[in-house]
């Protein structure tokens, strides 16, 4: 028998924790602390996270590591620096710090740590039966620079990661979409290390440094409520095509930028270093910060529509987006196949809010989403047509405002270049159904139990596989 790593008994605690505080905040979590972010906002750049579905105050925290959209570490303008500060235990598991918490925030400072458990076990179908799990544990800081030493505008951010455990996908089933999203880079790296300068009270934003592309494009909120990695985090052929996109956990040198001209639309754009195998193994702690070794430049960008109320018929939130991204590479070989040194990757997103509760909160009812991936040249890309979508429902469930059910789905069509090296993918798909519910234990601590079907695994190398599985997310 495997013997568990030690931060499974960390997870255990944690949910003891959870479940003897959940008594206490169920009569809370019916009036839950107001959470709704403004389609356009004034503390930041337009908030992606919360055009549709937002989670609980601070869980939403939990879903997703220290990222730039994630509304509540984002420079906040023209908040009271009491505001927003998660310093009880309402919040977060260890509450206050004994007041430190309060007297950071309001000097500035705020940190994130959070942990995020995935286990998953396939009892039918795949290559072998069989169960793993995989954690990350993240740690963020944010400075608002303006409150800290008075530079108007200016914020520094910087995210380490922990990674560890096993992949379900890689020991057992031999598919092409991770069962488990948290799994890569299984060790302990530093993550995002950026300046960022904002304009017009956040209409108009730069950063550099350290940074992810895939924190600033296609990802939405509603990619953080499923647990495939085909879908959570971004809809994986972006990584499959080989354009050189960035993503968490592993951050390069990049420039990126946004502006919001109209309330209703924005637009932006980023250029970043393309990390090498080196850059990127399990051995790398992402504190390579040269740039002999990296392999070319990745250019990425993405328009965005947030129609105003009444535009797109019932009046609800929705967002629509299309964007493009290009990869400048070495020439490599994969599999026996050359690759070359240039591939591009387009998308189109949207989501609609179609149903609200009556006497629901904006962020409240029925959002069905869909992403779809083109990459023009089939020679040059693994999945050059994929496409990704769900529904999910907040506040659905009575006397559950909080809770989450979400379905979806992932399609990947392979390329017809492997015909003579990999012979079940050419000019094969693989699909992905999965349905979960994120269930609110308190504020800062949720469980979501999911199933997963995995259908024609790596273009039907192995037989069709049923996943059971469960997330767990800690705010500390």
């Amino acid at each position: 028998m495997k013997k568990l790593p030690y931060p499974l008994a960390l997870l255990a605690f944690c949910m003891a924790v959870c479940l003897a505080q959940a008594p206490a905040q169920d009569a809370a979590q019916n009036a839950p602390l107001e959470t709704e972010v403004p389609l356009t906002t004034e503390s930041s750049s337009p908030v992606p996270a919360l055009t549709g579905l937002s989670t609980p105050k601070s869980s939403l925290m939990l879903s997703r590591p220290f990222f730039s959209y994630n509304p509540y570490f984002q420079p906040r303008h023209l908040a009271d620096p009491e505001d927003d500060c998660h310093c009880d235990f309402y919040d977060a598991m260890t509450g206050n710090w004994l007041g430190a918490r309060k007297t950071l925030h309001r000097h500035g400072v705020d940190f994130n740590l959070n942990y995020t458990a995935d286990m998953a076990g396939n009892p039918t179908g795949g290559q072998s039966r069989g169960f793993e799990h995989s954690g990350s544990t993240n740690l963020g800081l944010l400075v608002d620079l303006e409150r800290a030493v008075n530079l108007k505008g200016w914020h520094f951010g910087a995210t380490a990661v922990w990674r560890y455990g096993h992949s379900l996908t890689n020991e057992h089933i031999d598919n092409e979409f991770n069962v488990q999203q948290n799994y890569g880079g299984q060790n302990l790296r530093l993550y995002s290390l950026y300046l960022q300068r904002d304009f017009d009270n956040g209409r108009h934003q730069i950063k550099i440094g350290r940074l992810g592309a895939g924190d600033e494009f296609l990802s939405r909120s509603q990619y953080w409520n499923y647990m495939n990695n085909a879908i959570d985090g971004n809809p994986v052929a972006i990584f499959r095509n080989h354009v050189g996109f960035s993503a968490y956990p592993n951050a390069t040198w990049g420039v990126f930028g946004r502006t919001r001209p109209l309330d209703e639309w924005e637009f932006s754009a980023g250029v970043y270093e393309v990390l090498s195998d080196k850059q990127t193994s399990m051995d790398a702690h992402g504190t390579d910060f040269s740039f002999k070794n990296g392999d070319g430049v990745n250019a990425t960008a993405q328009l965005g529509w947030r129609p105003a109320k009444g535009a797109i018929g019932n009046g609800m939130p929705g967002y629509y987006a299309v964007g493009v991204s290009v990869g400048w590479i070495k020439p490599y070989t994969l599999n026996n196949v050359d690759y070359y040194n240039r591939n591009i990757q387009l998308w189109f997103m949207l989501e609609q809010m179609i149903w609200q509760p009556e006497g629901a909160k904006a962020d409240q009812g029925i959002l069905p989403w869909l992403a779809i991936m083109v990459a023009p040249a089939n020679e040059r890309s693994e999945l050059p047509f994929f496409a990704a979508g769900g529904i999910s429902g907040k506040g659905v469930i009575p006397d559950r405002p909080d809770d989450i059910p979400s379905v979806g789905f992932a399609y990947g069509k392979y390329t017809t270049h492997f015909a003579s090296t990999r012979p079940d993918e050419n000019d094969s798909y693989e699909l992905m159904l999965e349905a979960n519910y994120r269930f609110y234990l308190t504020q800062w601590c949720y469980v979501m139990p999911n199933i997963q079907v995995i259908l024609n695994p790596k273009g039907g190398k192995h037989s069709d596989a049923l996943v059971l599985g469960a997330q767990v997310g800690v705010m500390f």
